[in-house]
């Protein structure tokens, strides 16, 4: 797994996380969230719950806002969004680091009030 930022001259940066094949590089799945005239974004840091599921941190931003700590899970088969969170409280901030508990609760690790979330994207 890969995460980070994607984007062009024409479009805000993209938050973006691709899955490749570990026996040969190639590109399996990707996926990239934002990039809209509205939206940036960039991962940091990737892991995986219990189920296999790819639980990725980092930040976007609204247009003329800044950055937020965003959580988001994807389907480990297809990268399919299963869900996100945006922490709009915590304005100009963003995640680093994250891990899943033996519970599948996500913590996230970074510029930020501490925030913790179950396997369903329910944060605290």
């Amino acid at each position: 797994m890969v995460a980070g930022r994607t984007g062009d001259i024409r479009l805000p940066s993209r938050f973006t996380v691709i899955k490749v094949a570990g026996t040969n590089g190639d590109v399996l799945w990707s996926r990239a969230l934002g990039g809209r005239a509205t939206m940036s974004g960039e991962a940091h840091a990737v892991t995986l719950d219990a189920h296999g599921n790819v639980v990725v941190v980092g930040s976007t931003a609204g247009k003329n806002a800044p950055p937020r700590v965003t959580i988001v899970s994807l389907s480990p088969k297809n990268g399919r969004l299963r869900w996100h969170k945006r922490f709009d409280e915590n304005a100009g901030g963003g995640a680093g680091s994250a891990a899943v508990d033996s519970d599948g609760n996500i913590i996230a690790g970074g510029r930020f009030k501490v925030a913790r979330c179950d396997s369903r994207g329910r944060c605290k």
